[in-house]
């Protein structure tokens, strides 16, 4: 960021990253400016936008770091960034889908697969990779830890995930 024109914020994988997702390649950086100097840097990327995307802290908005970062992640570390997004509440999966509707640049296809694979409730990578393995495999969508409760409403308990048929 200290080479980087003023105004510039982090997208993409390293977005991500910074943003406590763990998945990607730390280099090349990838950052976005509205300013005309040019960043010639080795494993640095940074890419001129008109307008900047809604950013806070000198990183873009959750939705469009992982819209940029589907560019370059496989289709495993996109729905592992989605679930991790949302685990951690940085954003929702209505706020993901919204943003994959809404988005036309590099890298949609992926988004667009990816994005019916996130899902709520996922406590770690490992759970994504497993539901993704079971999915890839051919077998039905798991739901990922349900709660359970009591008839009164009451928590119970809960399992990592069933099957559901139809």
């Amino acid at each position: 960021m200290l080479v980087s024109p003023p105004g510039t914020i982090a997208t993409g994988v390293t977005g991500l990253q910074l943003l406590g997702v763990d998945v990607g390649s730390r280099l090349p950086m990838t950052f976005a400016t509205t300013h005309p100097w040019q960043v010639r840097r080795r494993d640095v990327k940074v890419m001129r936008l008109k307008e900047l995307p809604p950013h806070r802290d000198g990183i873009a908005a959750p939705e469009h770091c992982w819209l940029i970062a589907a560019s370059s992640l496989n289709l495993l570390d996109l729905v592992t960034a989605g679930d991790s997004l949302i685990r951690k509440r940085r954003t929702t999966l209505v706020r993901l889908q919204s943003a994959v509707q809404g988005y036309s640049g590099r890298g949609v296809v992926a988004a667009r697969a990816a994005v019916k694979l996130v899902r709520e409730r996922v406590d770690s990578p490992r759970e994504t990779w497993l539901r993704l393995c079971l999915v890839l495999s051919g077998l039905p969508m798991p739901e990922c830890n349900l709660i359970i409760g009591d008839h009164e409403g009451r928590w119970a308990g809960s399992i990592w995930s069933t099957w559901t048929t139809g």
